[in-house]
């Protein structure tokens, strides 16, 4: 049977672990805005923002996909993107965000250990920006935490499933052996009837024998009795020793 992995969520304690590294990056970068993003199956989502007191994004909001975000080409180029001025910019300058008045960005993508694209993390300012060496760096290193941390996540959740599989596992291997063990015990219960039943017959027979050993010419008659005496007793022994090889 295929097991289908499912992605851990976001806890709140994650979400603001993320939002003070994030009023961290925006500090060091002297920007408005630092997020993290994550995307979803038609839209990207605010995971974590940085509460600057100049951003317009708050944790939770939503953009559909496929309108031309910076975010989508980091997710599908799995590269980085620095956009100084997308006013001055051909391919940027209907960017969405430039209603908000974010016209420069520096994002990275942001990836489960899988390699599955999470979403990415990014700064953006209001003015024009050119992202130096050192905050290009930075940016770096701040990608690295977050992976990491998506990292303990995947790691835990997935032993949390394999837990869970062997928990089911062991649960229907002792059921397993509940009912092997009661089919055992209804076997031997019948087979100690049926050798109790032999062990009456082979009575009756020995009692048969002592009545005909008193009768004149019983020698013939005994002779077969005998015989069958014998062959319940081996019949009876087979029965109470199944184990035993002849």
């Amino acid at each position: 049977m295929t097991n289908f992995f499912s992605y851990p969520e976001l806890c709140e304690r994650q979400i603001d672990r993320w939002n003070r590294l994030l009023l961290l990056a925006a500090d060091l970068c002297r920007v408005p805005s630092a997020l993290i993003m994550q995307v979803g199956e038609a839209d990207i989502q605010v995971a974590a923002s940085a509460e600057t007191g100049q951003t317009p994004y708050q944790v939770g909001d939503q953009e559909r996909l496929n309108i031309g975000l910076y975010c989508e080409h980091v997710m599908e180029s799995r590269a980085v993107l620095c956009v100084p001025n997308a006013l001055v910019d051909p391919v940027w300058r209907n960017n969405p965000d430039i209603k908000l008045g974010m016209i420069s960005y520096l994002g990275y993508p942001v990836c489960w250990p899988d390699g599955k694209i999470f979403g990415t993390i990014c700064i953006l300012d209001r003015v024009e920006n050119h992202y130096s060496a050192s905050i290009n760096e930075l940016m770096q290193m701040f990608q690295g935490v977050v992976q990491d941390q998506l990292a303990l996540a995947f790691e835990k959740a997935r032993l949390e499933e394999v837990l869970q599989q062997l928990r089911a596992n062991r649960d229907q291997l002792t059921e397993a052996v509940k009912i092997a063990v009661e089919q055992t015990v209804e076997k031997t219960k019948a087979m100690d009837s049926r050798a109790r039943d032999f062990a009456n017959v082979l009575d009756e027979l020995a009692g048969s024998l002592v009545m005909i050993s008193e009768l004149p010419e019983h020698h013939q008659v005994q002779y077969e009795l005998t015989k069958i005496v014998d062959e319940v007793n081996e019949t009876t022994e087979r029965l109470m020793n199944p184990k035993r090889v002849h």
